[in-house]
Order: C-alpha cells, then structure tokens, then sequence
C-alpha cells in the first residue's frame, strides 16, 4: 500500500536533488525510498510545526501506509533539506505571513480531496 504522495506545483529542489527530481519523484511514488533522499511536507500538526521532514525511507513504516502527504519539497541529504527549510522560512519572515506555510504556499489538503490516488501534481522545477 504505502503513503500517497501529493506534490505541490512549483515542488521545491534542493541543488542535488533537482539533477535527478523525475527519477527521485518516480522511484518515491513506486515505493522505492532511497536512504539519502528527504521529503518535505505539510506538517500534521497545524499548531506547533512550520513543515515535516522524514527521510524517504522513514515513510515506507507501516504507520503511514495509506496516509496522504503534501510535499512541498525534496532533498538529497539533510544539509539540502535544511537549506530549502531556511529558504521558505526567511520568504515566509518577509513577506509578514506570520508563518503560515500553507497559506504562504497556497497548498492547501482541502484542495486535494478528490485527488486519487497517485494524481498529485508536479509542474514547476523551483530550486532554493
């Protein structure tokens, strides 16, 4: 079964991961994490989290099968991971959205609900 994966539109990328983003989002959406390779995504919590990050392979855990995730971005490593986190952060800080990633964004779960599965969307190759 596995997580089902809903892509923002204009997906962030860090540097390495932009070389290879179709082969990365494919192997993803096939089930076929690879350990270096982080996904970032709306967070669960609306209260007290800005975006999640897991390692792809953390999403393969049976406690996830069948979830939807939002992501908002991918990463070849944690270093990349946390440069596109500092990036959306600092846009977020200056554009006084009070940090409100989803409205900053305009990603919003409620726009995807009749998505099926493995429709996410995938348009834009936005780099931080």
């Amino acid at each position: 079964m596995g997580v089902h994966y809903i892509w923002y539109e204009k997906l962030y990328c860090g540097e390495k991961a932009a070389k290879s983003k179709s082969r990365l989002i494919h192997r993803l959406e096939k089930g076929k994490p690879e350990p270096d390779v982080f996904v970032l995504t709306l967070p669960e919590s609306r209260d007290s989290n800005i975006l999640d990050i897991y390692r792809s392979v953390t999403l393969k855990q049976s406690h996830f099968d069948g979830k939807d995730k939002y992501v908002v971005g991918i990463a070849k490593g944690r270093e990349e991971a946390m440069d596109i986190v500092t990036g959306l952060v600092d846009g977020m800080y200056k554009s006084g959205n009070n940090f409100n990633i989803r409205t900053y964004l305009g990603f919003y779960e409620s726009d995807y609900t009749d998505i099926g599965k493995g429709q996410g969307t995938i348009s834009s190759d936005t780099e931080v």
